[in-house]
């Protein structure tokens, strides 16, 4: 994770290396009535649950967050860049 300040707002990046999620499906992330059930890198599954949750954390203080991802098996830059930017 990494944090940075710019023009009136904090930025924190959170990246990880895991398998990516499909540009169709990043739409979907932040939405309760969407299925969002995926196995991931260690065979874990998640239900997304808790992308909904910073998402409402995040609109209560007027921030916004992004998300980046390459899900491409043969690429060795894979994983998902979130981006929250909050107010400061």
């Amino acid at each position: 994770m990494t944090c940075q300040i710019e023009e009136q707002k904090a930025l924190l990046f959170v990246r990880d290396n895991g398998i990516g999620i499909p540009s169709g499906q990043i739409p979907k992330l932040f939405r309760l009535d969407s299925d969002m059930n995926r196995i991931g890198t260690d065979q874990e599954l998640g239900t997304g649950l808790g992308l909904i949750l910073v998402k409402e954390y995040v609109d209560l203080l007027g921030g916004e967050i992004l998300v980046e991802s390459n899900d491409d098996p043969s690429s060795s830059e894979r994983g998902s860049t979130f981006c929250v930017s909050l107010p400061v």
